[in-house]
This record gives C-alpha cells, sequence and structure tokens, in this order.
C-alpha cells in the first residue's frame, strides 16, 4: 500500500498495517538547506518518537513522528509505506524527486495500527520514487505497550 503525504492531517488505511492521519511539515527551513551546502552545523537532530495513543483489549496504536528527516529540498510529494510480516514492521519514505543539489528537513507525523502489545523490529527505508529495501535508513526494537512513549535518536 502506498500513501501521499500532504501538509494537513489524511486518513487512510489497507494492507496489512494501517497507516493513518499523515501529515508533513513541507520543507521546514531554507537556512538548514543553506548550512548544508556550506558544511556548517546544522539545527535539530533527526529522531523518531513513538507514543501510544489509544489501546483496546491487547491492541496499540501508535503515533509515529519522523523529526528532521531530510529529503531532496526539490521534492514535491512524500509517500508512506507500511507493511508488516510477523514482528516486523517496515515503513517506507518515498519521495517523488529531481535533481537538486540541496536538502531540507521535513516533519512527519502518522499513525500505525491497531498492533499487538509485544516486541517488534522496525525498518526504516528512505527512497525516491518507489519503494525498495535497499534504500536502508534506520532499525530499531520497540515495545509496543499502552504505556510506550519512545524516541529513537537517527545517526
Amino acid at each position: 500500500m502506498m500513501f501521499m503525504v500532504s501538509c494537513s492531517s489524511d486518513t487512510l488505511q489497507g494492507g496489512s498495517l494501517p497507516l493513518s492521519r499523515l501529515t508533513d511539515t513541507g520543507c521546514k527551513s531554507e537556512v538548514l538547506s543553506r548550512a548544508m551546502e556550506n558544511h556548517e552545523e546544522t539545527p535539530g537532530a533527526e529522531s523518531i518518537s513513538l507514543k501510544a495513543i489509544s489501546h483496546q483489549k491487547g491492541s496499540v496504536t501508535l503515533q509515529v513522528k519522523h523529526l528532521n528527516a531530510m529529503f531532496n529540498c526539490s521534492s514535491d510529494k512524500i509517500w508512506v509505506k507500511s507493511d508488516m510480516e510477523g514482528k516486523i514492521i517496515k515503513i517506507y519514505e518515498i519521495e517523488n524527486s529531481v535533481a537538486a543539489n540541496c536538502m531540507c528537513a521535513h516533519d512527519l507525523s502518522f499513525e500505525l495500527g491497531p498492533l499487538a502489545e509485544g516486541s517488534y523490529q522496525v525498518y526504516l527505508y528512505h527512497s525516491v520514487k518507489e519503494p525498495q529495501e535497499g534504500d536502508f535508513s534506520t532499525h530499531f526494537m520497540v515495545n509496543v505497550s499502552p504505556s510506550l512513549n519512545q524516541t529513537i535518536s537517527v545517526e
């Protein structure tokens, strides 16, 4: 399943792992783009925030925030695709990009679930135009529970 991210809230579902309420801030700052071009320190570390926002009878819906996710500054659309195989969650962030010599930070937010309580491996992929597992970005473990409130630093 594939979803287009817009600057407003959307409800989107389908496939083996429902994904809803996608939002994208768009390019946060031209200053960040210029800082990267000049090899200067860039503000705001990239991170992923996971928070349980609802639970019912052993299942939990997660709010996922990918803060300062870097995308090509000429990308006009960003899609997010989610999939689950057993206890493995795959999230694909896909940009529709044309070549440009700059990057800019976006904050993406969406909800995943419901998920059964338990431990999961999460793989985040960043790719251009089509989801590809070769475009690996980060991997982490998460213990899904009603009290989940975790931030993962992306390096």
